[in-house]
């Protein structure tokens, strides 16, 4: 190896070691703790978190991906993808969630929206986007434990407007 890359803060600790064990260069792709930041060589952070690029901070747009604009999203196809709860950055009020993706679908009725749930999306959120997506006709729900791998960049690649909630 030449270079140890993590996201998590499960991974933080272990990746201070293998760096300490290993001699390796160790990169953080999120804001660790402010008592760690300066153990990594470098950390990459989302603008929205607000730290300033500084030493070894640099800010990104969005979460590191590997899609690439193919040229493929449909004028008239829009993705909403959930996050959950992370008590540490936020509180997660699902029914001003429910009533946002209300709001989105009924203000752009002619779009056909794509909505996803993700691992921290609370059981009672999923079952309100359930009975959403019964509710109007140009919305699928998928739950993200039946999706497989590369069906966001997928849906990335076929959706031309893409809402994201703050986790």
């Amino acid at each position: 190896a030449d270079l140890l890359l993590g996201t998590g803060s499960r991974t933080h600790l272990p990746l201070l070691q293998f760096k300490k064990n290993c001699g390796l260069p160790a990169v953080v792709c999120m804001s660790p703790p402010r008592h760690l930041r300066h153990r990594f060589d470098l950390c990459f952070v989302p603008a929205h978190d607000g730290l300033k690029e500084q030493g070894n901070i640099v800010q990104t747009v969005g979460a590191p991906n590997c899609s690439k604009n193919k040229g493929l999203h449909q004028a008239d196809r829009g993705l909403i993808l959930l996050g959950g709860i992370d008590p540490r950055s936020h509180r997660w009020d699902a029914a001003a969630i429910t009533g946002m993706v209300r709001q989105l679908v009924q203000s752009e009725p002619g779009r056909r929206w794509t909505l996803s749930s993700s691992p921290r999306t609370p059981a009672e959120t999923v079952r309100q986007m359930e009975d959403l997506a019964v509710e109007f006709s140009g919305l699928n729900f998928f739950n993200f434990t039946k999706t497989y791998p590369g069906w966001i960049e997928e849906q990335y690649d076929k959706n031309r407007v893409v809402w994201v909630t703050s986790d």
